[in-house]
This record gives structure tokens, sequence and C-alpha cells, in this order.
């Protein structure tokens, strides 16, 4: 056999593998510079656009229609939108409450979505039953909800 002089094919080996690592490394920490995070706005109007394609062709109580709905009502809350998000988590919870009953986790869910909302815009949990708080004023939508689920029991 002939000596074989210089670097071993083992030791090459190993300056590639490390070569190829370096260089994916580098490629991630590229990419993670320069991407940016996702702007709410145009993923507020993509799960807008999803909710209304799936609406129109599932029809409105459709589980896949009303999932895209949560995620619009929840891109909604995240840019401080809770009147509207409000109003979509209440929809919600009337076509889940039809669709999987009242007592189902994802309707419980999209009653805390609401809860949340509500809670955001200042409203507070009345006493009782919906006895009017110290202000004077009747919370309506705790009102709303309390009194769906009562009528249920």
């Amino acid at each position: 056999m002939e000596n074989f002089e210089g670097p071993s094919p083992l030791l090459w080996a190993a300056r590639g593998c490390l070569s190829l690592v370096l260089l994916v490394c580098v490629a991630v920490i590229a990419l993670l510079i320069m991407s940016s995070p996702p702007d709410p706005r145009a993923e507020r109007e993509k799960h807008a656009i999803k909710a209304a394609k799936m609406e129109w062709r599932l029809g409105p109580d459709h589980l896949q229609t009303l999932a895209a709905k949560h995620s619009l009502a929840i891109d909604m809350a995240y840019l401080n939108d809770y009147a509207a998000a409000g109003e979509l988590f209440a929809q919600l919870v009337e076509a889940r409450e039809r669709t999987l009953g009242p007592d189902h986790p994802v309707t419980a869910e999209e009653r805390n979505g609401l809860a949340m909302c509500l809670a955001s815009l200042g409203a507070s949990r009345p006493h009782g039953n919906c006895t009017p708080c110290s202000s004077g004023r009747r919370n309506e939508p705790w009102a709303r909800i309390i009194q769906t689920r009562s009528s249920r029991e």
C-alpha cells in the first residue's frame, strides 16, 4: 500500500460537515433577522376573507366557517377592536349553542372570548341575577349571558 501523506479522508469529511453546519446556522440567523412579524391588520383581512368564503361555500353554521370566524374575532381583539370582536363572539356563542350544544367546551371557549371582550370594554360582571350595579346601570351583555344560561336549566 502506498503511504498517504496529508490530512486523512476522515478529517476532510469532518471539515465538510462543520462547514455545512456553519452555513446552515448563518442562513437561519439571517432569516430570523430579516423576517418581520406578520402585520396584524393583514392577518385580520386574510381571516375576514376566509370567513366570508367559508360562509358562502359551506353555510353560516358549518364548523369550518365558525372556526374561521373565531380566528377573525381573535384578530379583532388583538387589534383592540373589542366592540366588533364582542359582537362576533356573541354571534359565535349562539351558533355554537345551535351546532354543538350549550355545554360543549368550544361553546364555553366562545363565551370566554365574549366575556374577555366585555371586560376589556369596561363591563363588570353584575352581582346575582343582573341587579343594577352601584352606578345604577344594568349590564345588558352580561344579563343576556346569565339569562340564556338560566333559561336552559
